[in-house]
């Protein structure tokens, strides 16, 4: 083979790998079937979150009460501290905690599996939930 023959297959042959390459990336402008089989976007999983009632999986009279609201109480042995009442901003893997009384606002780190809530303690141990009641 001569030179600019060698040249133009080469050629050829980068602009069918461009073409698949691109080809690889675009929409094929079909709809795929969502995982659900077949619900639409509405119908989702809800997103998973703190909002709900949480007892302690080794003491459950420790219970997280967090609302919709944004506001929560820590109820230990069936009755509220007012300085266990709180406001919370919810940051997707810490929730900040403001008791009002003039303290430092508090966060901690929290994982979430659907109704088991991990949540770290102050000495930044992680303690298990299980989700008891929904906000």
């Amino acid at each position: 083979m001569t030179n600019w023959k060698i040249r133009r297959v080469l050629a050829a042959v980068f602009a069918l790998c461009l073409m698949f390459s691109l080809a690889a990336c675009g929409s094929s402008g079909a709809s795929e079937e969502p995982a659900s089989g077949g619900a639409d976007a509405s119908e989702a999983a809800p997103v998973p979150t703190i909002i709900g009632a949480w007892a302690n999986k080794d003491m459950p009279n420790y219970i997280y009460y967090f609302n919709e609201d944004g506001t929560g109480s820590y109820y230990i042995d069936g009755g509220e501290s007012d300085f266990w009442t709180y406001t919370f901003v919810d940051n997707g893997d810490s929730v900040t905690l403001d008791y009002g009384n003039d303290s430092t606002p508090n966060t901690f780190k929290y994982k979430l599996d659907g109704d088991s809530l991990s949540i770290t303690d102050s000495f930044d141990e992680y303690v298990d939930y299980v989700r008891i009641g929904e906000g």
